[in-house]
């Protein structure tokens, strides 16, 4: 499994936009290593969400702390 930092930040870039159309406020954390990437608020709820993505099919991996707060 080989890391891509532009091909994951444009999964990031994706996911945000997601949340912003779903009326929520996304926060990128992914700098701090809380386990997840995105802090996103709204509906009066908190989601948490891991980005992972890839150019091409294949396996993803998570790391213990990821493992830990899913």
């Amino acid at each position: 499994m080989v890391s891509n930092e532009a091909i994951e930040m444009i999964g990031m870039e994706i996911a945000m936009e997601y949340e912003r159309t779903q009326e929520r406020e996304p926060e990128d954390v992914s700098k701090e290593n809380p386990g997840f990437d995105i802090r996103s608020k709204g509906d009066g709820g908190t989601r948490y969400i891991e980005v992972k993505a890839r150019k091409d099919e294949g396996q993803v991996a998570l790391t213990l702390n990821e493992w830990f707060k899913a």
